[in-house]
């Protein structure tokens, strides 16, 4: 039963943008809660590097390199991945070219204000907490 207490941590990348006082969220096509655009770093990659390509794969924009900024590191239970997994996941802000549309594996993009925090990953909820706090959306 020790096996049980093992935790599985993921190592991730979030972006945070705001606009018109609301958080830009995906869900998965395969996913019942909406998460940040990012994801799991690839071996040998940095920051930078994994959440441009993320960002990229998922919604088809171009961070800027040099604006990066960091938001905030998030400590919580990982969704969909059982009982002893969390996720730190580490939130970046950054400007963009392009527009925003669903690639890849994304099925759903939306705009969430703070009561849609129940519609989210437990790592993104903490995002519209932090940022309800910050007077940043409503």
């Amino acid at each position: 039963m020790a096996d049980a207490q093992v935790q599985k941590t993921i190592d991730a990348v979030g972006w945070v943008y705001v606009s018109d006082r609301h958080l830009l969220c995906v869900r998965s096509k395969d996913k019942d809660a909406f998460y940040l655009p990012g994801g799991k770093r690839e071996p040998g990659e940095s920051d930078w590097e994994a959440i441009a390509r993320e960002v990229q794969e998922e919604i088809g924009l171009t961070l800027m390199p040099g604006s990066l900024k960091p938001f905030s590191t998030i400590r919580s239970a990982a969704h969909g991945h059982g009982p002893n997994a969390q996720v730190v996941l580490i939130c970046y802000e950054s400007d963009f070219s392009g527009e925003i549309q669903a690639d890849a594996e994304i099925a759903e993009v939306a705009w969430f204000g703070y009561g849609d925090r129940h519609r989210c990953a437990p790592a993104t909820a903490i995002v519209l907490d932090q940022l309800h706090r910050q007077n940043r959306i409503d």
